[in-house]
């Protein structure tokens, strides 16, 4: 994938901004990542930790056009925390759909509306035919989460060195004959 010709963010929702990730936003994804009730989902994650995963998907962005998101309520811009797309434990080829929503902000369907809004733009205009995610199977918020955002349960994956579910959704098979046709006519 390539970035896109025109910028695609901010993505706005109806309550929620998604824009790329700067630096700035070091100290408040610290404090994301080190709250106890996000790690027991995703682990311990160090400040050297988030700021080799910052600076991935601030180069990712730069690069691709997509990485994961500041997501932010369109009313502040209080960092809420990430959402977007990112290659499958940053190496890839598989592109993963990942959102980590600080806990005051849990149980507000904050994170299905940007899952949604993030796999809209991967299958559309980001022209990405499949996007996955992996969730623990006990974390039944985050696998409705999925659900809400269109993805299935389709097996398990080995990832991030733990057994555990694997949900997609694919483009229609419409949108991708749309896009080959677009191809073939700007082709030369």
């Amino acid at each position: 994938m390539t970035a896109p010709n025109r910028p695609l963010l901010p993505l706005l929702t109806d309550r929620l901004r998604l824009r790329p990730l700067r630096e700035a936003d070091f100290e408040q994804l610290c404090v994301l990542y080190e709250d106890p009730r996000v790690e027991q989902f995703i682990g311990p994650h160090s400040r050297v930790e988030v700021q080799e995963e910052l600076r991935f998907d601030i180069a990712h962005q730069a690069r691709h056009g997509w990485a994961l998101w500041a997501t932010e309520q369109l009313a502040g811009e209080r960092l809420l925390g990430v959402c977007g797309l990112r290659p499958l434990q940053m190496r890839g080829p598989e592109v993963e759909l990942g959102y980590d929503l600080h806990p005051d902000y849990w149980g507000r369907g904050y994170a299905s509306e940007a899952a949604r809004a993030a796999v809209a733009l991967g299958l559309g205009p980001l022209g990405i035919d499949r996007v996955i995610a992996v969730v623990k199977e006990h974390h039944s918020a985050s696998r409705r989460v999925l659900e809400k955002a269109g993805l299935r349960h389709v097996g398990r994956r080995r990832a991030y060195d733990e057994d555990l579910l694997l949900y997609e959704v694919r483009r229609a098979p419409e949108a991708l004959g749309e896009a080959n046709a677009m191809r073939r006519r700007s082709s030369p």
